[in-house]
């Protein structure tokens, strides 16, 4: 029959026991830990070899494939050996966007049609609010021709990037040059009809940002008098006076803060500087002057001929 062992000889080998397990879990952690560190490192550098290394250290990183892929297409221009790489990355993750257009970039390079236009609706359908999906796939479409599905992802860019408000608008606008075409994209916000308006008035389009501005007073919603001064002042610059009347009155209708702005028997505002001074529309208006250039004028001395 086996002697037990001592309670206090049972808690050493315990003990040790518990050391040993803990050793070989720390050295487990400790490797993969630097084996993690070591291909974040190679495929932090921009060359195919060490990506190549980061993705034989660790095979199943979909991130080190789309990076090697992105090498292989913009810096090898070889679109054919990283299409290979982006769908490599997306068998290891098919609900990355990232991926999917990348590999729809690659397919369009190679003008494979047909993958490219599946491997955007996979993008679109992994993520179909994203500004950024939405933007890319839009261009795509364009350059196929296919305006009309082009025209629906910027409508999903305009709901959801204001910082990419001014170039889809702009670029619809080069696309097809119809206000009624762009408010049909356009989301029901006082700031995208705005900028709408504007880049018409910067390019010299009268009409149509009166349609555009139209549409606008028709949301009927409230917004800063301030940031549509720029329409009564460009109609002004045109010496369409008549329309900047009409675009005055419709912000003060609109706007309980500028319809206390008096209005004097001759149609001057602000006639007693009764409000601040709005330095444009129909309200005084203020240049500054070079006050040092005027001094050394009237200070120069008159010289007989």
């Amino acid at each position: 029959m086996p002697r037990a062992l001592p309670q206090p000889e049972k808690s050493f080998v315990l003990t040790r026991l518990l050391l040993v397990v803990c050793m070989v879990a720390a050295g487990f952690f400790g490797w993969f830990t630097l084996k993690d560190w070591w291909a974040s490192r190679l495929a932090s550098k921009s060359d195919p070899v060490p990506l190549r290394q980061a993705i034989a250290i660790e095979p199943h990183n979909a991130e080190n494939y789309d990076l090697l892929g992105r090498y292989l297409l913009f810096v090898g221009q070889d679109p054919t050996s990283a299409a290979k790489a982006f769908r490599q990355a997306i068998s290891l993750n098919r609900f990355s966007s990232t991926y999917l257009l990348d590999l729809a970039q690659a397919s369009y390079s190679l003008g494979n049609q047909g993958e490219n236009l599946a491997t955007l609706r996979k993008a679109i359908a992994v993520d179909p609010k994203t500004s950024d999906v939405a933007w890319n796939a839009g261009n795509f479409f364009l350059l196929q021709g296919d305006v009309s599905e082009a025209f629906r992802q910027f409508a999903v860019v305009l709901r959801n990037d204001a910082g990419l408000v001014d170039p889809v608008l702009s670029l619809c606008w080069r696309t097809v040059p119809r206000v009624s075409a762009i408010e049909r994209i356009l989301p029901p916000s006082t700031d995208v009809h705005l900028a709408f308006v504007r880049l018409l008035l910067t390019q010299g389009e009268l009409a149509p940002a009166h349609d555009a501005w139209a549409r606008l007073i028709a949301l009927h919603q409230e917004f800063d008098y301030r940031k549509a001064m720029f329409y009564v002042n460009g109609l002004i610059d045109a010496r369409d006076v008549a329309g900047a009347q009409d675009a005055w009155g419709q912000l003060i209708s609109q706007s309980p803060e500028l319809a206390r702005y008096p209005v004097s028997g001759n149609l001057v505002v602000n006639w007693n500087f009764a409000e601040d001074v709005l330095n444009g529309g129909f309200d005084w208006r203020y240049s500054p002057i070079n006050m040092f250039r005027w001094i050394r004028t009237r200070a120069t001395p008159y010289r007989r001929g």
